[in-house]
């Protein structure tokens, strides 16, 4: 009896022992499963060690992104993913992910995958609950059998390169209630009918698609979804048409049909009938007109997206037409909108407006009703008149508010602005010349612009005092003065006191500054300072008087710093090695200092760089080859007035990016590279940089934008203001024409080469004129020789030509005239001979563009006399002749028409002819 019960003890223990090990999720990982995942690990290149805790026996309770079942130990989830999606975890999907058969969930986002298909094992996996392959660098043809995961509940395969040619399959498919093709060809597939039928289908995301109007989808309501919430269909090339059928859809709760082709006026019934609509983002298209037939009694509409349209209705109108009882959201910014602003009085809930950039004219003289305003954008209009203390009064939790760039709006020094204030931007708006002192009564201030202001003023010492919640401050373009303070104890993250006139040393500043600007002032003396700023991404100190070496300790920076600019100082010895520790830097400006020795090797490693300017420096030795191997992505290289010496290495021509390449004003000897045609920017004609990142700035590393909906939900006006802080372009100072310019907001318009003022020999090849998208071109002051290449006439965008001072011979080419946009040609000092070739861009130049040149002649210069009479300027000769040959025809024809004339006369009347006679015997006496 006792050995019964020591035995039933033993089992009741050891099932508690069980029961404890399956609470606590201590199962044991099933060996098969575990070789599996080691054949899935062992078919990725993993860069950062995402997958370094698959080790060990235990992969369910130690291996990072794998989940197992409590009760039988059996893996059911798998989430590795490359969060950055920088192809740091790439290779091959194993087909060893059978062997999970238990396996519910798959999120293998980000790994790159190098352009294979979706490998059909996939369509095996049936106990799939959960498909995510999104931004796996997936090519091809998405397989019709993905029916045949018949659980799928959601299916994402956004963001690759894959084409959908038909989407039958997913009536395979009942339980799908998440399908996200983003990003991926489906303008073939038939997809309005397949989803729409889909029984349990709630979110449906097709953004990017490709897609456009499908007539068969507006007879479809018979088929509409009753259960379809969600619907993203931005950044495709529907029509209002498209409107329609999603008006068919009652369950709607958010559509999304920004950046489209919707262009007009918005069906006026288009929400009629979706009663539970509360999201509706029609912007970024082409709309001229809303007016919608709401019922306000059933609408439920809280966020409305009109932004960057083509609205050009009164905003009173346009308010009239909205469901204001219920709109939280509403962004109407980027339009053509007129008149007064209203008070939105009947918009009792509204917690965001934006109205910027539209053409307002006046504010109310209250927004007092709208107790729930948080933040209001009113920016970049005509409005005009003052802010009075009314304005705003009551507004206890408004946040944030953006008035700037309405220059004829005036802000009293006894405003009383709303208490919780956090983001105030000013900037371009009238204050008096005295730091207002009302920004004292905002202690839970973030954020404050009050650049363009025509403050003219010293920072008052309670500045950095009445608040310690201080992260940004715009102060630029104005005239403040004196010293700036010690600022290591305010956790500033940006600084811009641009383009004042603040004298002193450099101030220090807080360990977590991001961006610090401080350019076009009167600082001076050393700036070791900044070696304590590791977290720098953008560092702007430019047209100051700073001086000594530039500091040695940019490895404290690694690769944060993105934008660094010490150019026009007075800085001097050698570029410090450690500038190569910046592997993240894209913009370099040295430029304008005294600094000497050569180029840094450890400056290979800033690969990123597509902007560096050394010019007017000191600087020697030959130019580096590898520039020409490591910067490949540069646009903008600028060496020169400097030393440099040798020859023009070949890899310089590695630089097919290029669009500015200034090695003037040096010792270059040699030949100019003759695969110069390898620069494809300067060979096309097309603008293709429009749009690059960083000359428009860069992203805010400051705050990220949180959504709900798509919609800001975060407390004050921070995003804009954090986007001002990146706001100022790239900009290259060059010998543009006659004159040195400044080029920043069209720098990426100018395509130009300046290699004059060298030592340069030989003939130009025929190759640089191959360069049909040049617009400026400089080879002067060189011992260049031989004759001009005939092709030059290719360069149909050239403006500016200097080919003077150099040995050229021969005569000028005749396709010289065909170069339409030319207005700058100087032809000067050369051996040129012949004559100038006659158009009217080539004659419309004064003699010293073809100046010095002894046998060089035809207008603007002389006329060829030396030469034969078939080698007169034809246009001369053409003048001459027809000249002659008119004054002839116009004698002969006066001559007859008065002979004739005068005869008649004589003939018809005898006594004429007698006292005609008469007098000429008089005169004859």
């Amino acid at each position: 009896m006792i050995a019964k019960l020591v035995m039933l003890l033993a089992v009741s223990l050891s099932l508690i022992g069980c029961d404890v090990m399956v609470v606590s999720g201590l199962v044991s990982c099933d060996a098969k499963e575990r070789e599996a995942l080691l054949a899935l690990k062992q078919g990725l290149t993993d860069d950062y060690g995402v997958l370094s805790s698959w080790r060990g026996e235990e992969c369910c309770s130690d291996w990072d992104g794998v989940e197992c079942s409590n009760t039988t130990g059996r893996v059911v989830a798998l989430r590795i993913f490359d969060i950055n999606n920088d192809d740091g975890l790439r290779g091959d999907i194993s087909p060893a992910l059978l062997q999970l058969h238990n396996l519910t969930y798959l999120n293998l986002t980000g790994i790159n995958f190098g352009g294979n298909p979706i490998p059909n094992f996939i369509a095996s996996m049936k106990m799939l609950q959960n498909l995510t392959l999104s931004r796996c660098g997936l090519f091809g043809t998405v397989p019709p059998n993905l029916g045949n995961l018949t659980n799928l509940v959601q299916l994402d395969l956004s963001y690759n390169s894959l084409i959908v040619d038909s989407l039958d399959w997913l009536s395979e498919l009942p339980s799908l209630s998440y399908l996200d093709l983003s990003g991926n060809n489906v303008s073939d597939a038939n997809w309005p009918q397949r989803t729409l039928m889909l029984p349990s289908l709630k979110q449906l995301r097709l953004s990017n698609c490709q897609l456009s109007d499908d007539d068969r989808a507006y007879s479809l309501k018979e088929f509409s979804s009753t259960s379809l919430s969600t619907v993203d269909l931005s950044y495709n090339f529907l029509t209002l048409a498209t409107l329609n059928w999603l008006s068919n859809i009652p369950s709607l709760v958010s559509i999304d049909v920004s950046r489209n082709q919707l262009d007009g006026v918005v069906p006026a019934d288009f929400i009629t009938n979706l009663t539970s609509l509360a999201k509706l983002d029609l912007s970024y298209n082409k709309l001229k007109a809303v007016v919608f037939g709401i019922n306000p009694t059933t609408s439920n509409l809280v966020a409305l997206d009109l932004s960057r349209n083509e609205i050009q209705q009164p905003l009173p109108e346009l308010v009239d037409n909205l469901p204001c009882k219920t709109l939280e959201y509403l962004l109407l910014d980027f339009n053509q909108l007129s008149g007064s602003v209203p008070d939105f009085g009947s918009c009792l809930r509204i917690r965001e407006l934006k109205l910027g950039n539209n053409k307002l004219e006046r504010l109310p003289t209250s927004f007092a009703r709208l107790l729930q305003l948080g933040r209001l954008d009113i920016s970049n209009n005509s409005l005009e008149g003052n802010i009075s203390t009314t304005t705003f009064m009551n507004l206890n939790n408004l946040t944030g508010i953006d008035l700037s760039f309405n220059e004829a709006l005036y802000i009293s020094p006894n405003w009383n602005p709303p208490p919780k204030m956090e983001g105030l931007l000013l900037r371009y708006v009238k204050i008096d010349p005295k730091f207002p002192s009302w920004v004292q009564g905002l202690t839970n201030l973030r954020g404050l612009d009050l650049s363009y202001n025509g403050i003219s003023d010293v920072l008052p010492s309670w500045l950095w005092s009445f608040s310690t919640n201080f992260q940004m401050l715009f102060f630029s373009h104005n005239e403040f003065h004196g010293t700036i303070p010690n600022l290591s104890d305010k956790r500033l993250q940006i600084v811009d006191f641009s383009w004042n006139k603040f004298s002193g040393p450099l101030p220090q500043f807080h360990n977590d500054t991001n961006v610090l600007k401080l350019s076009h002032n009167e600082l001076s003396g050393p700036i070791a300072s900044i070696c304590n700023l590791h977290t720098l991404r953008w560092l702007d100190l430019s047209y100051n008087q700073f001086s000594g070496e530039v500091p040695n300790c940019w490895e404290n920076m690694t690769s944060n710093l993105i934008v660094l600019n010490l150019g026009n100082n007075n800085f001097s010895g050698e570029i410090p090695q450690s500038l190569g520790f910046l592997r993240g830097l894209q913009t370099l400006y040295l430029n304008g200092n005294s600094l000497s020795g050569e180029l840094p090797w450890t400056l290979r490693n800033c690969t990123l760089v597509q902007l560096i300017d050394v010019g007017n420096n000191k600087l020697m030795g030959n130019i580096p080859k590898w520039i020409g191997e490591s910067y490949r992505g540069v646009k903008y290289l600028m060496l020169g007035q400097n030393q440099f010496y040798g020859s023009i290495p070949q890899e310089v021509c590695y630089l097919t990016r290029i669009r500015v390449l200034d090695l003037s004003r040096n010792n270059l000897s040699g030949h100019v590279p003759t695969c110069v045609s390898n620069y494809s920017s300067l060979v096309e004609m097309n603008d293709d940089s429009a749009g690059d990142i960083f000359l428009n700035g860069i992203p805010n590393p400051v705050f990220s934008l949180g959504t709900n909906e798509g919609y800001t939900d975060y407390p004050y006006l921070l995003s804009r203001l954090g986007d001002r802080g990146y706001s100022d372009y790239a900009y290259v100072s060059v010998q543009w024409k006659t004159s040195e310019s400044k080029y920043q907001k069209t720098l990426w318009l100018l395509k130009l080469i300046d290699l004059s003022d060298n030592q340069l020999s030989g003939s130009i090849p025929q190759q640089v004129f191959e360069l049909k998208g040049l617009i400026s071109l400089n080879l002067s002051k060189n011992a260049l020789e031989g004759q001009i290449p005939p092709n030059i006439g290719d360069m149909e965008k050239l403006e500016s030509l200097n080919l003077s001072r150099n040995q050229l011979s021969g005569a000028i080419p005749e396709s010289l005239a065909r170069l339409s946009f030319l207005q700058v040609l100087d032809l000067s000092h050369n051996n040129l001979s012949g004559r100038i070739p006659s158009s009217t861009q080539l004659q419309s130049f004064s003699e010293s563009a073809y100046a010095e040149n002894a046998q060089l002649c035809g207008r603007p210069l002389g006329l060829c006399p030396n030469l034969p009479t078939s080698q007169l300027d034809d246009d001369e000769e053409r003048t001459s002749s027809s000249t002659v040959k008119d004054m002839f025809v116009s004698t002969a024809i006066g001559f007859v028409f008065g002979f004739c004339g005068l005869v008649a006369f004589f003939m018809l009347k005898r006594s004429w002819r007698i006292a005609y006679f008469n007098f000429l015997g008089v005169l004859g006496d």
